[in-house]
């Protein structure tokens, strides 16, 4: 039937028209076609369809594309997109212009432009990552990456509710780095698609169709299957974060100095020093000290407390010291003293409820009103209290009994403290000020408890404000120094720092306290590394191989003994305790020996420390590394192994990453256990399934070849695109339990050569 034009005139039904009518024939025909962009230009009529090919890679390998366009030529760095289906576009490549080859296509006379392009990744690497986070969701973690180092990308596609990690950044690296190291701790994939970030454990979104009977594959290139366990290991050590010994050290000791201990498990745990593995049971943090005679710089630290809600610090560790300021200039600084800011949890929000039982008699609550709340308890202090309940009653004068209910409180909650008013004359006297304690729950998991404490043998008000935490320090007892002072000044680190910064000055010598609530951010100068106060110094020495050392003052001192650090740290003495302002028990030779003439008024500090060491089998050198050390083992994969193998089913394998702490460490542990305990295994097969791209999970449910696995796909190339009217591209896939490239393996080995 031949086209005939129609014209709409005034009298035309537009009902008669079936407008944006997609006949049945159209369909398929749309579904398969490309449209290409450069540059935001439609140009998929200069393009040769037979030379499109997209490589869909998962985590750190870029995606690529490659066509071959007619004049003129695309500019290098200009945008690519390929979209696939006219009818609802779905999105095969995005990214730019890497590379592009000029040629020609069966004459010389006739040009042509091989135009390589590459996706987003490239652009996310422009700036460096740096931070930390301990304990955080991965989800958290890569969402702030992305928000502050990869300016106009977005995070719409990571995955919620990732598991809890532990990551230091020092900018050693770039964002896929970075994100390479997180898909690692929680198992996990990653890549980038039109400048937003994919993360996840497992895509759900649109999943392919199965390769079984129903959903057949291609024959060419024929499917194939392959197990592979040579990177098999069944237990992982983990060798992180380092320090050196600051002295040499026998084998007996039970402690060892080392420079720094922060980074080391107060519960104690596993270290490696060279070649021997040993175990310790806590630490100590070291710090404040003395120093030695009685010399013009303050001769005892500050007092510190926390203020009771006080905001305004960070959270961590922080020291204190002070110096004397005189017309002439300022002392040294005197010992430090430590104490660590603490995160405190909310007060209760949720109302708790209180059942009473009918008239006595003999319940011990008899006539009045009564009201209650109750407050949370943690390891540093209490909440104040939740909200009020009440007033209720009168009571019988007979007596009641009551059933109060209590929620539940948050992470950290070790009890709950549960007051109640005695009986009140009236309503209006029955307030939250009456308040006492009545009883202690000693856990977190109680709801319902028995009212049974007489009125009489209530206790004390709940406290005003929340104890749980602060970021602000109550610094005291800073001594007045001699007649020459005209000042003090306060130092302190910033958290979890080493070198003492400006706080305040006390411009007199009288005030002995100070509240410190100031930022890190609002810190000073350094404290002064040489003495220009004038103020006299005490002459005198201690001569090499002394047992005994005085000191200004001794309160830092470990009872059952330790380890000091005098001065810049040259020497590191071994002691047994104190007697007055003495240090005893020093070794008149070898190891933690005094070996060097020790001038009054040096410095003398706790020297950070192991402690609880067991398992040396030989002397430590001064200045050996002791590393943070970490075994895990999956004992079932182990079991399979030796069934198979007729052994004992141990694979072992190291990992070493001197910037991690210990959680993190065993989650990297975890997680490559998770992923290399059983054998590989490798499906490749071709489809053209629309669906197919890698890090979503397909399932393989075939008899002959007999296939049954659920693998996550890896790798796809892309190729026949819109080569044929109705007809899909094919997508060669590569699928497997497990990623594991020889880009992968150089990775690893570069890894354990820096670590080596």
């Amino acid at each position: 039937m031949p086209f005939m034009p129609a014209v709409l005139g005034p009298s035309t039904r537009l009902a008669n028209f079936r407008l944006a009518y997609l006949p049945a024939g159209l369909r398929p025909i749309r579904e398969t076609r490309v449209l290409i962009w450069v540059d935001g230009i439609l140009v998929v009529g200069r393009v040769h369809r037979r030379s499109v090919t997209v490589h869909d890679a998962l985590n750190a390998d870029p995606n690529t594309c490659q066509f071959v366009i007619e004049s003129p030529a695309p500019a290098v760095g200009q945008t690519i997109r390929l979209m696939l289906n006219s009818n609802a576009p779905r999105l095969l490549f995005s990214g730019f212009v890497q590379t592009v080859d000029e040629t020609f296509i069966g004459r010389p006379t006739y040009i042509a432009f091989t135009v390589h392009g590459i996706d987003d990744s490239p652009q996310g690497q422009r700036r460096l990552p740096f931070g930390s986070w301990t304990n955080e969701s991965a989800s958290t973690v890569a969402t702030a990456l992305v928000a502050r180092f990869v300016p106009g990308f977005t995070a719409q596609h990571v995955q919620a509710g990732l598991p809890a990690i532990s990551i230091s950044l020092d900018g050693s690296e770039g964002i896929n780095g970075a994100l390479n190291q997180i898909a690692k701790l929680i198992g996990g994939y990653w890549y980038w698609e039109d400048r937003d970030l994919h993360l996840f454990t497992e895509e759900l979104v649109e999943p392919p169709d199965p390769v079984d009977a129903t959903h057949p594959f291609l024959y060419d290139p024929p499917i194939t299957a392959k197990q592979d366990d040579s990177q098999i290991r069944t237990r992982v050590y983990g060798k992180g974060f380092g320090e050196e010994t600051l002295s040499e050290v026998d084998y007996t000791e039970s402690s060892i100095p080392i420079r720094d201990a922060v980074m080391f498990n107060s519960s104690g745990g596993r270290t490696i020093s060279e070649t021997q593995q040993f175990t310790y049971s806590g630490v100590s943090r070291g710090g404040p000290g003395s120093v030695v005679g009685t010399g013009a710089t303050p001769a005892s630290y500050p007092a510190v407390a926390f203020v009771p809600s006080g905001t305004g610090m960070g959270i961590g560790l922080y020291m204190y010291a002070y110096s004397f300021v005189t017309a002439s200039g300022e002392s040294l600084a005197g010992p430090k003293v430590a104490i660590t800011t603490k995160v405190g949890v909310p007060n209760p929000t949720a109302p708790l409820t209180y059942w009473y039982s009918a008239p006595g008699p003999g319940g011990p609550l008899a006539g009045g009103f009564r009201g209650a709340a109750y407050t949370f308890v943690t390891a540093s202090g209490e909440t104040a209290i939740g909200p009020f309940f009440g007033p209720y009653g009168p009571y019988g004068a007979g007596g009641e009994y009551a059933y109060p209910t209590l929620p539940i409180g948050p992470a950290g909650t070790i009890a709950r403290k549960f007051y109640r008013t005695p009986g009140m004359p009236t309503l209006a006297a029955c307030t939250a000020a009456a308040l006492k304690l009545c009883q202690v729950i000693n856990d977190n998991t109680t709801t319902n408890i028995a009212d049974t404490v007489p009125d009489g043998s209530l206790g004390a008000a709940p406290p005003a404000s929340n104890q749980t935490g602060s970021s602000a320090v109550a610094v005291s007892a800073i001594a007045k120094g001699p007649a020459a002072v005209t000042a003090r000044k306060l130092y302190r680190t910033a958290a979890n720092g080493t070198p003492l910064k400006l706080l305040t000055t006390l411009a007199d010598n009288v005030a002995t306290t100070w509240t410190d609530t100031a930022a890190d951010v609002a810190l000073g100068a350094d404290a002064p590394l040489s003495d220009t106060s004038a103020l006299s110094q005490p002459s005198g020495q201690v001569l090499p191989g002394t047992t005994v050392l005085p000191v200004a003052g001794t309160g830092w001192i470990e009872p059952g003994g330790g380890w000091a650090i005098i001065g810049n740290g040259s020497q590191a003495i071994r002691y047994t305790g104190a007697s007055g302002n003495t240090i005893i028990g020093i070794p008149a030779s070898g190891r933690g020996a005094i070996v060097a003439t020790v001038n009054f008024g040096s410095s003398i500090t706790a020297a950070p420390m192991l402690t609880g060491v067991s398992g040396l089998t030989s002397a430590l050198r001064k200045g050996a590394p002791i590393n943070l050390w970490v075994q895990r083992d999956d004992l079932a994969a182990q079991t399979a192994a030796a069934a198979r193998e007729h052994s004992d089913g141990i694979h072992e394998h190291r990992i070493v990453d001197e910037r991690r702490g210990e959680a993190s460490l065993v989650a990297l542990c975890d997680a490559d256990l998770a992923r290399y305990s059983r054998p590989i295994v490798t499906v490749t097969y071709a489809t053209r399934d629309v669906k197919t791209k890698s890090g979503k999970e397909v399932e393989i449910d075939l008899a002959a070849p007999a296939i049954h696995e659920t693998l996550m796909i890896q790798d796809v190339t892309i190729t026949e695109i819109d080569v044929a009217d109705g007809l899909a591209p094919r997508f060669t896939v590569t699928a497997s339990s497990e990623r594991y490239t020889l880009e992968a393996m150089l990775r690893r080995l570069g890894g354990l050569l820096e670590g080596a």
